[in-house]
């Protein structure tokens, strides 16, 4: 697990004045209110784009049976809930930029004092790749499973028995494969 990782901000619009931090692991308890302030907010945007939840949403909005009122022509009542749920949606993932970059700011002291200089060089796709380098390099370094024994190159199909039946039993045997 790497202690720190670089992020660089500027390199899109102009990559002679970009900008790099060295931003640290946290400790663990630092890790888990961040993960799960972050998972919880995830969780729920994606939950509202999940075509069950949507619809669920509409209901509770008192949309009612969308299909029958499509059918039946959708007066000014169906209306006003269905923009009161675009409203919700748009908030939710017009939102996010904002979130993302207020995450980051608040893993990264030293990202957060130099937020004047990010916000008028950086784009939103570096801020973005940072709250993912953050996210996968730092809080749920998840990359480093695949250091343990080569599980993951025993798990893939191509080192499933043969025709005649012969497992791979050594590691030179696994490499073969």
């Amino acid at each position: 697990m790497a202690d720190s990782i670089t992020i660089t901000f500027g390199t899109t619009l102009n990559p002679k004045t970009a900008r790099s931090y060295t931003v640290r692991t946290q400790t663990r308890s630092v890790n888990a209110v961040w993960r799960q302030e972050t998972l919880t907010k995830l969780r729920f945007v994606f939950g509202i784009l999940d075509s069950g939840n949507l619809g669920q949403l509409l209901t509770n909005a008192g949309a009612g049976d969308l299909a029958q009122q499509l059918r039946t022509g959708i007066g000014l009542n169906a209306i006003l809930p269905l923009l009161n749920v675009a409203q919700h949606l748009i908030f939710e993932i017009g939102g996010l930029p904002d979130w993302v970059w207020d995450q980051v700011r608040a893993y990264s002291p030293e990202i957060a004092k130099d937020e004047k200089w990010i916000d008028d060089h950086a784009t939103e796709g570096e801020v973005i790749e940072a709250f993912k380098a953050i996210l996968l390099g730092l809080v749920l370094p998840l990359g480093s499973l695949g250091q343990l024994g080569g599980l993951v190159k025993l798990a893939t199909p191509t080192n499933l028995p043969s025709a005649n039946g012969a497992l791979p039993t050594t590691a030179a045997d696994l490499a073969a494969k």
